[in-house]
C-alpha cells in the first residue's frame, strides 16, 4: 500500500479502508512535525501538533473534498494548529511576562545546545530571525526555504494570491537580510 498515491490513499480510506490511512501518517508526520518546528521552534509543541494533526486529518478525511491535494490540506491543518499555538503561547507570554516582569520572553531563545562552534551559533541566529519574523511572513518563508515547497503550494495552503506569498518571501528576506547582516560579513 506504501506505494499507493495520496490520493489512491484516500479513496481507499473514504471507501472504508481504514487501514489506507498509516501510509498517510508515515509519509506525512515528518513533514508536519518539521513545518510545525520551524513555526513554533519548540520540539515537544510540534509534536504535539504533529499529533492533532494527523487526529484532525483521520477525522476529516471522511469528509475531504478532494478540490485540494491531500498534502495542501494536510499542511493547511499544520499551520492553523500553528497559529492557534502562536496565539495562545502570545497571550500564556503576556501574563506570564506581566508576573514576572519579563515581557519579551528572552528566555525562550536563550537556550542553545551548540554554543561550541560558529556555524551552531549562526545557525542559532537564523532560527532566532526567523521566529522573529511576523507571522504571515514567516509562514511563507517556512514553507518555502525548509519544506521547498513552490509559492503555487503555499498559496493553495494559505488560500492567499500567490502575489502576496511572493511579496511576504520577499519581505521575509529582507527582514532576515537586514537581522543578519554581521553574520554574513
Amino acid at each position: 500500500m506504501n506505494d499507493l498515491t495520496d490520493a489512491e490513499l484516500v479513496q481507499r480510506f473514504r471507501r472504508g479502508d481504514k487501514g489506507a490511512f498509516s501510509p498517510l501518517a508515515r509519509r506525512w508526520e515528518g513533514k508536519a512535525y518539521s513545518l510545525a518546528y520551524r513555526l513554533t521552534l519548540d520540539a515537544a509543541e510540534s509534536d504535539d501538533i504533529k499529533q492533532t494533526a494527523l487526529m484532525r486529518a483521520f477525522k476529516g478525511l471522511a469528509e475531504f473534498n478532494g478540490k485540494a491535494s491531500f498534502s495542501t490540506w494536510f499542511h493547511r491543518i499544520v499551520v492553523n494548529l500553528c497559529r492557534d499555538r502562536m496565539r495562545s503561547r502570545r497571550v500564556r507570554d503576556r501574563v506570564l511576562g506581566e508576573q514576572t516582569g519579563d515581557i519579551r520572553g528572552e528566555g525562550r531563545f536563550a537556550q542553545s545546545a551548540c554554543r561550541a562552534g560558529e556555524r551552531a551559533e549562526t545557525s542559532s541566529r537564523v532560527a532566532q530571525a526567523v521566529a522573529s519574523l511576523p507571522t504571515a511572513v514567516r509562514e511563507v518563508v517556512v514553507m518555502r526555504h525548509y519544506q521547498d515547497l513552490p509559492f503555487a503550494r503555499i498559496a493553495e495552503i494559505l488560500d492567499a494570491p500567490v502575489s502576496t506569498v511572493k511579496s511576504r518571501m520577499a519581505q521575509g528576506l529582507r527582514l532576515l537580510q537586514e537581522q543578519l547582516k554581521d553574520v554574513a560579513e
